[in-house]
This record gives structure tokens, C-alpha cells and sequence, in this order.
């Protein structure tokens, strides 16, 4: 055997050969990277697979695939085949003799997807310790290339994070070294935006981030609104996007826009793959009190692998059916409850709370109550005006028919009748 074939058969054998790891975030990789944003999964599979996997944004960008996967569907079986992938891509960029921002960039954007990940999973511990290892290599990163742009998104999340801890938990962090502003991590995501551009890296995820902590953290739900409804926000491809924009018209009291917004994808298939679509939508139908809304949570309950949101949905199927008066059928959905799901949210606690308790609410109230919250405010009003204190027996519910009435009122901005409301 001829010396040159020797040394290659040796390498081979021993694992030595291999190509030099780089950076460069091609033609191909933006594309595979905007189909995983749009939740094109499987496209996005395809494209990754024509790509060199020594290229260090092939990684990141299967590690947000995998990712985006769990978040959406907290499929147990899912989760533990796929997390080993996290030490694995981990040491693959710890491994490399590549020395640039951009290794510390997406070793700091793994460890933040695992740590929403294993959020979303109830497994709270481990997913504290992985924002902790992303805090520290964006603070790293930042240090060693303080002009590095792209180090906005992780920074900007990070402040927005640990600013918005309550005022009880703020000495760990300061205790950790971590210092935090919501005002400051927003406008560092709205720097990052205006000097970038759609199919940019890090673009459309700082999109959402910006969006969604706009609303949740910031508390400007206009500018949130604002946002969603540019028309470059959520093309009717882009099925990330029009769940971001139907979550936050749900939550907005604008169930109506929500509905509009799902109604756009036309392929149930989508639906299929990621059931929370099948939530969201019956969820944008029970606030309308459609009792199409069934159909979708019915869908939800038999695709959905996880264990998040099942005990909201049975509630939800739940008051759908005692509002029309099928009490077997309700009580059926509400023994479900307590039998199936878990209480990872709040959404969940709230559920199984209400199931534990034996009697159903005041139809009028509860149905009332629904159409406030999807923002249907005159339907809401006109239930309530067909009804006065005296139709009510227990103190509880006079309360209650006073409140909402007064809460209706406040949002068509008849404030002096809600004020009478509240004050009775």
C-alpha cells in the first residue's frame, strides 16, 4: 500500500479527518433558516441536508428547527430523542479551532432555545441553568466583540428577562451578577431591526421577541398591535408568524382579528403538524361562543402529544357545551380534567382549580364573561342588560353580574356607568 493511501486509511479509522469548521451564513442557509421561521420544518430538513455541516450555521439553525418543534408541540417522545443534540451541537462549536463572534453568537442561541425548551417542558431547574450558561456567553461575546451587532438579540432578550423579575427575586440575580432593563432590552431589539432586514440571521426571531415583549413586558399593547399588523409581519406563508398574530389578538381581546388571521391557512395539514393550531383556532371560536369551536378542540385533544394546555382545553370544551345546555357532555369534559394534562401554566392551574369545584358558574355571568374577553363587548352587554341584581340569589353572583357589567362598559369607554357599576 502506497504511504499517502496508508496515512488517509489510518485517519480514516482513527476519526482524525476532518474539514476545518466556518462561518458562513450562504444563500442556502438563509433559505433554510427562513423556512424554519416560517415552521416549514420539513423544507427546512431538506435544505439543511444539501448543506456542508461543518458550516457552524447549518448547527444553529438545526439546533432552532429542533427547537421550534418542542416549543410548539411538547411532545415528550420528541424531546427525549432530540435533546441530546444540545451537548452534542455544543461540543461541535467548542471543538473548532475557529476563533470569530460568531461561535460565541450561536453557542449563546443554543443554550436560550434549550432553555425555552425545557421551560416549555416543566423542567424549570434545568432551564434556569441554561439561560444562566446563554447569559454568560452573551456577556462574553459582547466583551470580546463589543461591535458586534448581532450581539443585540440575545443582550436585549436577557435584559427584558431579568428586568421583568418581581421585586422578591431581583436580589438572586443581582446576587448572580445579572442586571437587567425591560426599556433597554426593547430598544436594543429595535436597533437590531432597523439595521437589518428580513432574511437577515437573527431577523426573524428578534422580530418576535421584540413583538411579543413589546406586549407582555413593555406593556405597549398598541405598538405590539402595531406591529402584527404591518402587512410584512405575517404573509400567509408564514405560519410562525400568523400564530404569533392570532396569540396576541386572542390575548388583546380581539378574537375576531385572531380568527380572521388563522383563517388564512387554508391547509389543515398545518394544523395536523402542529396542534396548537387547532387550540388557538377553537380558542378564537369560543370566545365568539361558537360552538364550532369543538371541533377544534376535539382536534387539539387527539393530535396534541404533550401534556400543556389539555386541562385548558377540557375547560374550554367544558363551558362550550354546559352554554348550551348539554350538562352530560360538560360534565364528561370536566372530569377530564383532572385526569389528563399537566399544570405547567397558569392556564392549566386556572382549570383544574375550576374543575375541583362541584357547582357550574351562572350561565349569563360565565357567557358574558367569554365574549368580554374575546372583545364581542356589545354581544356580552346585551346578555347582561336582559338581567338585574334580582335574578341573582348567592352574593357571589351579584358581585360578579356587577363586574362584568361594570368591565363591558369600561371597554366601549362608558367609564361613568362603570364607575356606577363598580361602586354600587
Amino acid at each position: 500500500m502506497r504511504p499517502i493511501v496508508c496515512l488517509i486509511a489510518l485517519c480514516i479509522l482513527s476519526g482524525t479527518v476532518r474539514a476545518a469548521q466556518y462561518a458562513l451564513y450562504n444563500a442556502n442557509c438563509s433559505k433554510a433558516y427562513t423556512a424554519c421561521m416560517c415552521l416549514h420544518l420539513n423544507q427546512a430538513d431538506s435544505l439543511l441536508a444539501t448543506e456542508d455541516p461543518n458550516n457552524i450555521f447549518a448547527t444553529y439553525i438545526a439546533d432552532y428547527k429542533d427547537c421550534l418543534q418542542l416549543l410548539f408541540n411538547a411532545n415528550e417522545i420528541e424531546f427525549n430523542a432530540l435533546k441530546p443534540n444540545l451537548q452534542k451541537r455544543i461540543s461541535f462549536l467548542q471543538n473548532t479551532t475557529l476563533n470569530n463572534e460568531y461561535i460565541g453568537l450561536c453557542k449563546a442561541g443554543i443554550y436560550w432555545h434549550w432553555a425555552l425548551v425545557y421551560f416549555r417542558m416543566g423542567e424549570t431547574v434545568k432551564a434556569a441553568n441554561y439561560f444562566r450558561k446563554a447569559h454568560a456567553q452573551f456577556k462574553e461575546n459582547e466583551k470580546r466583540y463589543p461591535d458586534f451587532d448581532y450581539n443585540k438579540v440575545f443582550s436585549g432578550i436577557s435584559e427584558i428577562l431579568i428586568g421583568s423579575l418581581p421585586d422578591n427575586y431581583k436580589w438572586i440575580a443581582s446576587a448572580m451578577g445579572f442586571k437587567g432593563s425591560i426599556d433597554k432590552g426593547c430598544k436594543m431589539l429595535h436597533s437590531f431591526l432597523a439595521q437589518h432586514k428580513p432574511g437577515d440571521l437573527l431577523y426573524a426571531e428578534c422580530n418576535i421577541y421584540y413583538t411579543y415583549a413589546l406586549f407582555y413586558f413593555n406593556q405597549n399593547k398598541e405598538a405590539a398591535l402595531q406591529q402584527i399588523n404591518d402587512h410584512n409581519f405575517a404573509p400567509p406563508d408564514n405560519y410562525l408568524n400568523l400564530f404569533v398574530k392570532s396569540n396576541i389578538c386572542l390575548n388583546y381581546r380581539k378574537a375576531a382579528d385572531g380568527l380572521t388571521t388563522l383563517q388564512t391557512i387554508t391547509s389543515e395539514a398545518v394544523f395536523k403538524q402542529y396542534p396548537a393550531f387547532y387550540l388557538e383556532m377553537g380558542s378564537a371560536y369560543y370566545y365568539k361562543s361558537d360552538t364550532v369551536c369543538r371541533y377544534y378542540f376535539q382536534q387539539f385533544l387527539r393530535y396534541s402529544k404533550g401534556k400543556t394546555f389539555i386541562k385548558d382545553c377540557w375547560m374550554m370544551l367544558a363551558q362550550s357545551y354546559y352554554l348550551q345546555g348539554l350538562k352530560k357532555e360538560a360534565n364528561y369534559c370536566k372530569e377530564n380534567i383532572s385526569k389528563q394534562g399537566s399544570q405547567y401554566t397558569d392556564a392549566d392551574k386556572h382549570a383544574q382549580y375550576a374543575a375541583s369545584k362541584n357547582n357550574w358558574p351562572n350561565a349569563a355571568i360565565l357567557q358574558a364573561h367569554i365574549l368580554t374577553d374575546g372583545g364581542y363587548y356589545t354581544q356580552a352587554l346585551a346578555i347582561l342588560q336582559k338581567l338585574t341584581e334580582a335574578d341573582f340569589s348567592s352574593l357571589q353572583d351579584k358581585a360578579e353580574y356587577w363586574l362584568r357589567l361594570g368591565r363591558v362598559y369600561e371597554e366601549l369607554n362608558e367609564n361613568d356607568k362603570a364607575l356606577n357599576c363598580y361602586f354600587i
